[in-house]
């Protein structure tokens, strides 16, 4: 009786197997043609990449030379904006110089002595360098006559200060 429980155990055995195995071919086979047209996508979307990747470096390539051709275009005329704005660069510094007198006396009427000293010693570069030339003597020469008259009014104010600074002293002992 022990033979005959155990055949029938064994053909329960193949009969749930035999219900079991197709399926789980089935299963696997529906995976498998899934996983070969995910593939096949994955291949013609590879192959379509490669064309537009090609077409990009060409683009590039083609950028890169327009911007060789129009670097080579402009570089004389790089060279010549730089010299005018060396020009224009000297042409303010002149113009500052020109203009010193008439801000030293608007300094001297403000009380702004500070500025003044400011803008002298700003000029006084070039004062020195092109001072004595015919277009720049007049401003130099009025200039170092409206400086002195700052020197004065500056000096003026340290002994004034000095003196209150002593009064103070004076009244504190």
């Amino acid at each position: 009786m022990a033979v005959l429980l155990r055949k029938h155990t064994e053909q329960r055995q193949v009969k749930v197997l035999n219900c079991v195995v197709p399926v789980a071919v089935y299963e696997n086979y529906n995976k498998f043609i899934s996983a070969t047209d995910t593939i096949r996508s994955m291949k013609s979307n590879v192959e379509g990449m490669e064309v537009k990747m090609e077409e990009l470096l060409q683009t590039i390539d083609k950028v890169a030379a327009t911007s060789g051709q129009v670097n080579d275009r402009l570089s004389n005329r790089r060279e010549d904006i730089e010299n005018l704005s060396g020009v224009r660069s000297v042409l303010k510094k002149l113009q500052l110089v020109l203009d010193l007198p008439a801000k030293l006396k608007t300094c001297l009427q403000h009380d702004a002595l500070a500025s003044a000293v400011h803008y002298y010693v700003g000029a006084l570069p070039v004062l020195r360098k092109y001072g004595d030339s015919a277009a720049f003597e007049q401003v130099k020469s009025e200039s170092e006559v409206l400086i002195q008259q700052v020197s004065a009014r500056l000096r003026a104010d340290l002994l004034s200060n000095d003196s209150k600074l002593s009064a103070a002293e004076a009244q504190v002992h």
